[in-house]
């Protein structure tokens, strides 16, 4: 099978068959951490996270910017909170760095409590 610590997580899937001990392990991994994760209470479903993402980037529908922010928030909340994954997993997948990733958390924590992203002011309703 060869080493499989050098190969990026990406082409695990390729390394391995449904019948390996390792994906096993790697679901009841996952399936640990989401029990573990404390999703904030006022995003706990997915209706009420759209709801957040309207009222940050209330251009949405108009603006590719505010579009492709919005959709990064939304991949990022399903991929954590929902799916289960880590931040470096969650990371991996989208693409970005673990920084990056664990910044857009404490942003969606951070106005999920009616705080500005860039302050910790209390934002206006």
């Amino acid at each position: 099978m060869g080493n499989l610590t050098s190969r990026p997580i990406k082409n695990l899937r390729k390394a391995l068959d449904g019948s390996e001990i390792l994906s096993f392990q790697m679901r009841t991994r996952r399936s640990r951490l989401r029990d573990q994760k404390e999703v904030p209470e006022e995003i706990k479903t997915s209706e009420q996270f759209k709801k957040l993402l309207l009222r940050i980037f209330p251009k949405l529908q108009t603006d590719e910017v505010q579009r492709i922010k919005a959709g990064r928030w939304m991949r990022i909340y399903h991929l954590f909170y929902q799916a289960g994954y880590s931040k470096q997993e969650t990371a991996d997948e989208t693409g970005l760095t673990k920084a990056t990733v664990n910044s857009i958390l404490q942003r969606i924590r951070w106005t999920a409590k009616g705080l500005e992203t860039h302050s910790l002011k209390k934002r206006k309703r």
